[in-house]
């Protein structure tokens, strides 16, 4: 079995819905495609150091984000950012997830997102 073991540093993001411009064009907020990049640069590095290449095996994802204070986020939007971000580098595509869980926890000196990503060889 491969595990995947990161954690991206500083405030979890739970993934926003897709606005809308006057003129009709939907688009995805910058925040939400901002901690996806870093998602997916963190999780190309980690998978770059262990030698690994992406996975096109099933997959489980297991996700817990530390937020620093206690207003109401869904944790299960922070793991389809983190979904979203490891696509195409992780695994083809986030229809290979099997298993999933998300977490929610507390810690005001250290928000943080950690991620578990583990695949049959």
């Amino acid at each position: 079995m491969t595990e995947l073991v990161f954690v991206v540093n500083g405030k979890p993001q739970p993934k926003q819905r897709a606005r809308s411009t006057k003129s009709g064009h939907y688009y995805t907020p910058k925040e939400t495609v901002a901690f996806e990049r870093k998602v997916a640069l963190i999780a190309k590095e980690i998978m770059a150091k262990a030698g690994l290449k992406k996975t096109d095996k099933p997959v489980t994802i297991d996700v817990w984000a530390y937020f620093s204070d206690h207003r109401r986020r869904d944790a299960d939007n922070v793991l389809k950012c983190v979904q979203d971000g490891c696509n195409d580098i992780v695994y083809y595509d986030d229809n290979q997830i099997t298993d999933c869980s998300s977490h929610k926890r507390y810690d005001k000196l250290d928000p943080r997102t950690a991620v578990t990503v583990t695949w049959e060889d």
